[in-house]
């Protein structure tokens, strides 16, 4: 799948795209001198670079994601069906050895229902 399509759909500027047999480019522009393996489609979806969950937790987040995605239920369907993947990528980081956090049934239900994978990455202080 082209990425402009996504792009065009989601109304949504990448921070990351390249097209499965194009040549990739830097950042600034410059040809890496190879062509990309696989089609990748990456966009923050949160302004900020965190957010606090003991303000905002993130199941409440995730919802307000998904409300916002649900018109592309369609499109997200056809990217599974083509043998893609699409998820929500999470860095959780903690400052100590040991955090939780719940995800609710009715938010991984809604993930699944549109189609949307969910990646956790847990990282922790180095204490």
């Amino acid at each position: 799948m082209d990425p402009k399509i996504i792009t065009r759909a989601l109304d949504l500027k990448p921070d990351i795209e390249s097209r499965s047999g194009a040549e990739l480019v830097s950042k600034r522009g410059q040809a890496r001198m190879r062509k990309a393996v696989l089609t990748h489609w990456s966009c923050r979806l949160h302004e900020e670079p965190k957010l606090n969950s003991q303000t905002r937790p993130l199941g409440e987040y995730l919802n307000s994601c998904i409300e916002m995605l649900k018109p592309h239920q369609a499109l997200f369907k056809r990217i599974n069906t083509e043998g893609g993947e699409v998820q929500f990528r999470v860095g959780w980081y903690s400052d100590s050895s040991y955090t939780t956090g719940v995800l609710d049934y009715e938010t991984l239900a809604a993930c699944g229902s549109l189609g949307i994978g969910l990646e956790l990455n847990m990282i922790t202080s180095s204490e």
